[in-house]
Order: C-alpha cells, then sequence, then structure tokens
C-alpha cells in the first residue's frame, strides 16, 4: 500500500536516527526530531516535515535538510545531493549497519520505480538480487536491530516476495510501538496480496481495539475499500472522524480512498472539501481535488486547486502539466505554454506528446517559428511511433493559421511519409 515515494521520508529517518544519538545536540532539537518521528508514523506527513526543519534549525550535525528534502521530495535534480550524503554518511560512521541499509534500500526503491516501467535490464535485475541479499545479512547479522530489520522487510515486500516479508514482519510485531501506523499498514499488505483476507481484518480488528485512535480505523478503511466493501469502509472512517472531527487528514485519506479505490468522485470532494476547510495550508486536499476536477473536465476549479498545491510542491511536473492542459482546454494558451515549456525543461526524458502540445500552443499565439521547430523536436522524440504521429495536422484548430506556410506544408509531408500515410494522387 505505501508507495516507493511515500517510503522516502521512512528511509530517510532511519538514516538520521543512526547517527542522531552520536550528536551534541540541544534537547529541544532531539524533543523536535522524536516528535517528527511520531508524527510520520502517525501518518501526518506535512506536519512531519515541519517538525523536522524546525529539529533541523536546533540540530543542524544530525539533520542534513538538503538531504531530507532531496529523499522526500524525490526531485530528479537532488538524487545526485541524496546520494552523496548517504556516502559522506557512511565515510563518517563505517560500518554502521544502519546508514548501510538507507543506502541499500534507496537503490533498490530506484531500481523498483525502472521496474514498475519496464526499463530494467539484465544487469539492473542481478544488481537487485544482491543489493536484496546484501540487505538480509545485514538484518540477519543486527537482529535487534528494529528499524533495519524492517527496511528488509519493507524492500521484500515491494518486490513482491510477500510470504518472507509476511514472515519478517510478525517477527517483528512483539517489538513494535502500537502507534506506528506505516509498520501495521504494510504488515496488512503482506496479507492482502496474498489473499489473506481474513488474516488481514483480524489483524485489523485487534489494532483498533488496542489503538482507539483515528489512524488505526483509517488503516481499517482502507483495506476495506481495496476489499470493494463500501459501507464497512465509510463506517471506519466515520469513526475516525468521531474520534476527532478537526483531524484533516483523516478528511484527506477519506476523500482519496474515495476516489482512488471506490471511484466516488462527486463523494471524494465532499470529504477533500471538509479536509481544506480545516486546514487551508494542506498543500495535498487541494492536490487530491484538482486531480479530480481535472478529470471532470471542471478546468477552471482544477486550475484554481492546482496552482495551490503547487505552491507547496513546484517541482512536482505531473502537477505542472495538468495544469498546463487546464489552461489550455480554457484558451489561457500564453499560460499553457510557460507551464508545458517548464515541463519539457525539467524532464530528462523525451516529451513528444508535450512537445505537439507546445507546437499546437506556438500555432495559437502566432509563433510560427517556434510551431515549427516545436514540431521538429516532436518528430524527433516521437522516433517513428505511429500512435504518437499524428498525420492530420491540418485538421487541427491550433494550427488554422499555419496551413499556408511553406515549412508547415513540409513537415506535415515529413510526418505523413513517417507514419506511412500515402499522399492523395493528383488528378
Amino acid at each position: 500500500m505505501l508507495t516507493p515515494c511515500k517510503r522516502y521520508p521512512v528511509l530517510a529517518l532511519f538514516a538520521l536516527c543512526a547517527i542522531a544519538p552520536d550528536t551534541k545536540a540541544e534537547d529541544a532539537g532531539l524533543a523536535q526530531f522524536n516528535a517528527a518521528w511520531e508524527l510520520w508514523n502517525n501518518g501526518e506527513a506535512e506536519q512531519a516535515r515541519l517538525k523536522l526543519s524546525s529539529a533541523g534549525r536546533m540540530y543542524p550535525q544530525a539533520l542534513d535538510l538538503k538531504f531530507f528534502l532531496a529523499v522526500w521530495d524525490r526531485a530528479e535534480s537532488s538524487r545526485k545531493e541524496a546520494e552523496n550524503f548517504f556516502r559522506l554518511l557512511q565515510s563518517l560512521k563505517t560500518g554502521e549497519p544502519q546508514i548501510e541499509a538507507s543506502a541499500l534500500a534507496l537503490k533498490l526503491d530506484d531500481l523498483l520505480v525502472r521496474q514498475a516501467a519496464g526499463e530494467l535490464s539484465e544487469v539492473e535485475k542481478k544488481e537487485k538480487e544482491d543489493a536484496l541479499d546484501q540487505l538480509g545479512k545485514l538484518a540477519d547479522a543486527n537482529p535487534e536491530n528494529f528499524a533495519l530489520n524492517w527496511i528488509y522487510a519493507s524492500e521484500l515486500l515491494a518486490f513482491k516476495k510477500t510470504k518472507l516479508a509476511e514472515n519478517r514482519f510478525f517477527l517483528l510485531l512483539p517489538k513494535v510501538k502500537l502507534g506506528v501506523r506505516s509498520f501495521h499498514e504494510e504488515a496488512v499488505d503482506a496479507l492482502f496480496q496474498q489473499k489473506k483476507y481474513q488474516e488481514a481484518t483480524a489483524y485489523l480488528a485487534a489494532l483498533s481495539q488496542k489503538a482507539n485512535q483515528p489512524w488505526a480505523l483509517c488503516l481499517t478503511g482502507k483495506v476495506m475499500a481495496l476489499m470493494k466493501q463500501e459501507d464497512q469502509c465509510n463506517q471506519a472512517y466515520d469513526a475516525a472522524t468521531k474520534l476527532d472531527e478537526k483531524r484533516a487528514e483523516t478528511w484527506l485519506e477519506w476523500g482519496v480512498v474515495l476516489e482512488a479505490l471506490l471511484h466516488k468522485s462527486d463523494e471524494a470532494v465532499t470529504k477533500l472539501d471538509q479536509a481544506i476547510e480545516l486546514d487551508r495550508n494542506n498543500a495535498e486536499s487541494y492536490r487530491n481535488r484538482g486531480i479530480i476536477k481535472f478529470r471532470q473536465k471542471k478546468y477552471d476549479e482544477a486550475i484554481a486547486d492546482l496552482k495551490n498545491a503547487l505552491h507547496a510542491n513546484s517541482s512536482d511536473l505531473d502537477l505542472r502539466g495538468q495544469l498546463a492542459y487546464c489552461y489550455f482546454q480554457t484558451k489561457q494558451y500564453e499560460e499553457s505554454y510557460k507551464e508545458y515549456h517548464t515541463v519539457v525543461s525539467r524532464k530528462k526524458e523525451p516529451m513528444p506528446t508535450v512537445r505537439f502540445n507546445l507546437a499546437a500552443l506556438a500555432a495559437a499565439t502566432g509563433k510560427k517559428q517556434k510551431c515549427i521547430s516545436e514540431l521538429r523536436a516532436w518528430i524527433k522524440e516521437a522516433n517513428n511511433d505511429n500512435k504518437i504521429l499524428k498525420p492530420n495536422l491540418l485538421k487541427i484548430p491550433q494550427f488554422k493559421e499555419m496551413r499556408e506556410d511553406k515549412q508547415f506544408i513540409k513537415i506535415v509531408a515529413e510526418i505523413n511519409a513517417l507514419s506511412g500515410v500515402k499522399e492523395p494522387e493528383k488528378k
């Protein structure tokens, strides 16, 4: 249930925990660090980040915030910085197993992203198995190190080695604190992936009874949604809101689950409205409501929410692409062009669809030479893919003013040739 990007804060905190005890720090800084850890465990990620920033100001030796934010945000531009910081930690504390485990886990998560995209080479497949093996040996050699063994269990789960993950989670269960939500979430996921639904619901029932906290009921609601039991899902979240009506995170999660797992968009918006009413600074609420409005083609409303979300995380290029599309649909072409251009300038891989949109926007705003250059970039990035190359440019309204342009006509002919479309015979 925890996606790779959601797990990066955990890895960062694990690594930083390893060096914190050896740092001469003020008690206030350490207290803030511990508070951040507890907030993360309770699913309150944004508050955890704020606490950690506060801790970093008091506790600079232990918390390199550049590294932490690079891992948290998963920004491509900061990846090298994050990796370098891990190497620095390892050089300063040779043989520290928790730092080594965090570095291995970060590498494994990069490989996991490539595997999900179907881009894993044979060499990388071997690297993955070797890294998992190294991580397992570290865990076995340090059975008392809870965090290290949790990292290993988490990676086993991420790579679908679910039976091994289940065994490792249940070995750790007697040691885990009741309030560590992310641990319980992954333990249930290990059962769920093996279709052990009765065991999963029994685990959750026992957990909810012991931990009468909103997060435990939210976890139950999420699993009920995964099992498509809508009524039980809503009952669990309703009970969670009654425990703490002003906890915005509960309403946010309820909305996300309704949309993502039960496809109840209107109901999801209602819950997200409540989350925003309670906390107008939570970017995730705006982000999720904006995405729903985008899918509902309510573009003006989506623009307002997506802009609010981007204020908190300007590096989210997927969100920026959706904002650009909304501007395009509302004929705000200059704004759309600016957002699309930001996306292609920051992304390293080819983006032919965005290139095509940039060409259409340039044509619509009278930038003929820019239109031609973007079309050529589009042809190059499409790499002869017939599904991407569109032979009917002359029929697209945005290119209306380009139809008499000689360079444009030449490009249309090139596209027709590349996509296998025959020119009409002249009578």
